[in-house]
């Protein structure tokens, strides 16, 4: 590891994400949720972006594996620095669970397998759902990030290569 931009970079987007994380669940502004998930997935996106640009300044010529693992472990440092501010929050602030779990409700609720469901069935899934709250939670909000930071990593890199490549050859 030559550098250790993406500390520096995923620090910044976790930060900027849990601004935004604060704004929509402590502002009740559950209205805007596919704005916050765009805004989240642009700050994500945008601190694995900058993260590869500023490895390519530090570091001269890059490969497109170490790009790409730059973008990768950028992607780390925002998911353990978000998800520890989620799980603090959560664990702060019993609400906050509560209106996770009526959002879920709700968007169960309009899915063609819960409407089949007895009235018993829905509450005692809901009540497993709420009795393992943290795990449902670290998976749901795990595995899109994963996903989102290995497609920004890949393009990034892509990207910055090319960049390189061509800012190379003038």
């Amino acid at each position: 590891m030559k550098s250790k931009v993406h500390i520096k970079f995923g620090l910044g987007a976790a930060l900027v994400a849990a601004i935004l994380f604060s704004i929509f669940y402590f502002l009740e502004s559950q209205e805007n949720a596919g704005a916050f998930k765009w805004a989240f997935i642009l700050v994500m996106a945008g601190g694995i972006f900058m993260s590869c640009m500023q490895y390519v300044k530090v570091n001269g010529k890059a490969t497109f594996g170490e790009l790409f693992s730059n973008g990768f472990r950028t992607t780390a440092v925002i998911i353990v620095i978000f998800l520890a501010f989620v799980m603090a929050c959560v664990t702060l602030s019993p609400t906050l669970k509560t209106k996770i779990m009526n959002e879920a409700a709700q968007a169960n609720a309009s899915t063609p397998a819960t409407t089949e469901m007895s009235d018993d069935a829905l509450k005692e899934q809901q009540e497993h759902v709420s009795a393992q709250f943290i795990p449902f939670l670290l998976a749901g909000a795990l595995l899109p990030m994963l996903i989102i930071g290995g497609v920004s990593s890949a393009l990034a890199a892509m990207v910055t290569k090319n960049s390189n490549i061509s800012s190379s050859k003038k």
